[in-house]
C-alpha cells in the first residue's frame, strides 16, 4: 500500500513538490512545456548525442566501437533532454544562455548534414566533418554572446 499525503491525497513522494510548483522554482498556475523550451531540450539533446556517441565511438579500443558508442549517446541525449525539460532555467542567465548555445550546436551539425545528403548547390565534399563542427561550435559561441550582450542591455526583456 502507497502512503499518501494526508491534505492532498497524493502519493507521499509527490507531496514534497507544491501542485502549483513551476519550473523556476516559483509557485503560480502552472507552466506547461513551451516550444522554445522544448526545442532548446531537443537541441541538447541532439548536441549531447553527437559528442558523447561521437567520443564513445572514436575512444573504444575495439572494431566495432559504434555498437557501444551511438546507444550510449542515445541514451545520454535523452538524459538531456529530460533534464533540460525539467531544469529551472530563468531566461537570463548564463545556464539558459549556454543551453542555447548548446542546442544551436546540435542543429547547425543536423542542418550541414541535411545540406550535405541533398546536395544542395554542390554543397555536398565541400566541407569535412570537422568543418561542420567548427562551423557549429562558432554559432553556439555566437548565440551565447549574443543573449549575453542582449541581458547586458539596460531596459533588456530578460
Amino acid at each position: 500500500m502507497k502512503r499518501r499525503d494526508p491534505v492532498q491525497g497524493r502519493p507521499w513522494a509527490l507531496a514534497v513538490v507544491p501542485r502549483n510548483a513551476n519550473f523556476d522554482g516559483t509557485v503560480g498556475p502552472r507552466d506547461s512545456v513551451s516550444l522554445r523550451r522544448a526545442l532548446l531540450a531537443g537541441g541538447l539533446g541532439l548536441t549531447t548525442l553527437l559528442v558523447v556517441g561521437g567520443l564513445l565511438t572514436a575512444l573504444l579500443p575495439f572494431e566495432f566501437s559504434a555498437l557501444v558508442g551511438l546507444p550510449g549517446g542515445v541514451v545520454a541525449g535523452l538524459f538531456a533532454v529530460l533534464l533540460a525539460l525539467g531544469a529551472p532555467l530563468r531566461p537570463g542567465t548564463p545556464a539558459a544562455r549556454a543551453v542555447a548555445a548548446a542546442a544551436t550546436v546540435g542543429y547547425v551539425v543536423l542542418g550541414l548534414a541535411a545540406l550535405s545528403y541533398a546536395n544542395l548547390a554542390g554543397f555536398r565534399g565541400a566541407l569535412s566533418v570537422t568543418q561542420w563542427l567548427l562551423v557549429a561550435v562558432l554559432a553556439g559561441l555566437a548565440v551565447y554572446a549574443g543573449l549575453w550582450v542582449r541581458d547586458r542591455r539596460p531596459g533588456s526583456p530578460t
